[in-house]
């Protein structure tokens, strides 16, 4: 029970954070994932990889400038949205695997 606590309370701290502040977290994520450490879910991977993919590989110039521009900040508004909530469950789950691992540790020594 007090392990569920202190991941709540974590939850609620990170949720202060921006983009910014998350990068490190961001790459751990993706390492985690190529790794197959971390299962992410195959919507999340697909939403992510196809709002990066509409934002950076443009497949037509914008006519009318500026405001072609807003479909773009949406879906970057989007992707930013969803990497955050993404990354939040991340850190989640690396809390409690370090936990968990932690007190295996502590366990296996009180044993010895």
């Amino acid at each position: 029970m007090r392990k569920k606590t202190r991941i709540n309370t974590f939850s609620k701290a990170m949720r202060g954070f921006s983009l910014m502040d998350k990068i490190p977290a961001v790459f751990r994520m993706l390492k985690a994932v190529f790794k197959g450490e971390y299962k992410m879910k195959l919507t999340s991977m697909l939403l992510l990889l196809a709002g990066t993919v509409y934002i950076f590989i443009p497949e037509f110039t914008d006519l009318i400038p500026f405001i072609g521009w807003l479909d773009e900040l949406t879906v970057l508004g989007f992707v930013i949205k969803k990497l955050l909530d993404e990354v939040e469950k991340f850190l989640n789950w690396e809390l409690e695997t370090k936990s968990s691992t932690q007190y295996e540790d502590v366990e296996a020594k009180i044993i010895k």
